[in-house]
C-alpha cells in the first residue's frame, strides 16, 4: 500500500503522480483521472466494507491475466487521507456513451454494432475462461475502445465480480473454462441474463434500462415481466433476434433446454451469423409471411392421398369385391384432415 505525500499528487511504485482530474463523482466514490492512470477514492463515510471491495477489486484483478481486458488494478492508496484505487486508465468511452454517438447515425451498418457485440462477448470469454463471474454486466461498466475498424472491451468496476473457486465452485463443481458444476452454471447464467441485456440495447439503441430491471430479468420468478420488458429488438434478423432471447432466457426452470449455458456458445453463434451473408437478410416479418399457409390446402400427404384414389380406382373396377383402408397415425398427425381432404374428388367421382 502506497501513501499520500505530495501536495499536488499521490505516490504510486514510488512515482509521484501529478494532481487528477475528477471525471465522475458518487455517493460512495469519486474517481480522478490522470493521464493513463486513474484513482477511485473513497468518500468520507465509507465503511469497512466499502475498503474491503476497494480490496477485492485487486484481488481479481490480480487474478486475471494481464492479456485480460479489464480493469488493470495497480495498487491501493491513500489520497486526501482517503482510501483509493489506483488503476490503469482503459482508453475509449462507455458503451452508454457509445449507444448515444450511435443514436446519432441509426443508419449506421449492422457490422459496426457486430464488432461491439463480438468485442463484449470476447471479455466475458476471457473472464469465464479464467473462473472469474463479472456479475454487474451493464452498458456503463464497459468501456469500448476502437482500433482498425475492430474493437476492444474493457470491464471495468471490478467490485462485484466473483472468484468461483471462493465459493464453493472449484474442482468438483468444474471450475474454469470447460466446467459443468451446478454452482458455475448458476453464476454464469447471471452474466449471461445481463449479456442479453446488454446486446438488446445495443442494436436497440435504448441506453433507459436501470439497473433495478436488469436485475429483474435475473429473477427466475420474474419471467413474464422480463419477456414484456426486454423483448428483443424489432427488425433484426431472426437470427440475431433469437440468439437474443435465448440470453435473457438463460434462467429460470427451462434454461437448460431453452437457452445459453456458457458464453463459447454464443461467441460462437454470433461468428457464424457474422460470417455468413444469408442469416443477415431475413426478419421476423420475412419469415412469419412465409409460414402463411392456406388452411384450405392440404400439405405433406399427397403420397398417401394418391394411394387411397388409387384404391377406390380399384373398389369401382372391381365392383362388389370389399375392400378395407385403415388410416392410422398418432395424435394430430392429419388423419381426419387427410380423410376430409379426399371426399371431395370421391364426391366428383359420384
Amino acid at each position: 500500500t502506497s501513501s499520500f505525500s505530495s501536495s499536488t499528487g499521490f505516490i504510486v511504485n514510488d512515482k509521484v503522480v501529478d494532481t487528477p482530474v475528477i471525471v465522475h463523482r458518487s455517493a460512495n466514490t469519486t474517481i480522478y483521472r490522470q493521464q493513463n492512470r486513474g484513482i477511485k477514492v473513497l468518500s468520507s463515510n465509507s465503511s469497512s466494507t466499502d475498503r474491503m471491495k476497494l480490496q477485492h477489486e485487486q484481488t481479481i484483478s490480480q487474478k486475471l491475466p494481464s492479456s485480460c481486458h479489464k480493469r488493470h488494478v495497480l495498487g491501493i492508496t491513500i489520497f486526501h487521507g482517503q482510501n483509493a484505487l489506483v488503476f490503469k486508465w482503459a482508453n475509449g468511452i462507455t458503451l452508454k456513451e457509445w449507444i448515444k454517438k450511435m443514436q446519432l447515425h441509426p443508419q449506421a451498418d449492422l457490422k459496426v454494432r457486430l464488432n461491439a457485440a463480438l468485442a463484449i462477448i470476447s471479455t466475458l470469454r476471457q473472464f469465464h475462461e479464467n473462473g472469474v463471474v463479472y456479475n454487474h454486466l451493464t452498458i456503463d461498466n464497459i468501456v469500448l475502445n476502437s482500433s482498425g475498424g475492430n474493437y476492444d472491451a474493457t470491464f471495468i468496476d471490478l467490485q462485484e465480480a466473483v472468484d468461483i473457486n471462493d465459493v464453493g465452485g472449484g474442482a468438483d463443481s468444474g471450475a474454469g473454462l470447460n466446467g459443468t458444476g451446478p454452482v458455475e452454471k448458476t453464476m454464469k447464467r447471471v452474466d449471461l441474463v445481463s449479456l442479453g441485456v446488454v446486446l438488446n440495447q445495443l442494436f436497440q439503441g435504448d441506453i433507459g434500462v436501470s439497473d433495478e430491471v436488469t436485475a429483474r430479468s435475473i429473477d427466475n420468478h420474474d419471467r413474464k415481466k422480463r419477456g414484456k420488458k426486454l423483448a428483443p429488438v424489432e427488425g433484426l434478423p431472426l437470427y440475431l433476434r433469437s440468439l437474443i432471447s435465448a440470453l435473457l432466457l438463460s434462467s429460470g426452470e427451462n434454461a437448460d433446454t431453452e437457452c445459453y449455458e456458457n458464453v463459447d456458445d454464443v461467441f460462437t453463434d454470433l461468428k457464424v451469423f457474422i460470417e455468413n451473408r444469408n442469416l443477415q437478410k431475413y426478419s421476423l416479418d420475412d419469415i412469419e409471411h412465409r409460414l402463411k399457409l392456406d388452411s384450405d390446402i392440404f400439405y405433406g400427404r399427397q403420397v398417401q392421398m394418391l394411394m387411397l384414389m388409387d384404391l377406390f380406382q380399384s373398389v369401382i373396377v372391381l365392383g362388389d369385391q370389399p375392400t378395407i383402408a385403415i388410416i392410422a397415425g398418432g395424435p394430430g398427425t392429419g388423419k381426419s384432415t387427410l380423410v376430409n381432404q379426399i371426399k371431395k374428388p370421391l364426391e366428383e367421382k359420384g
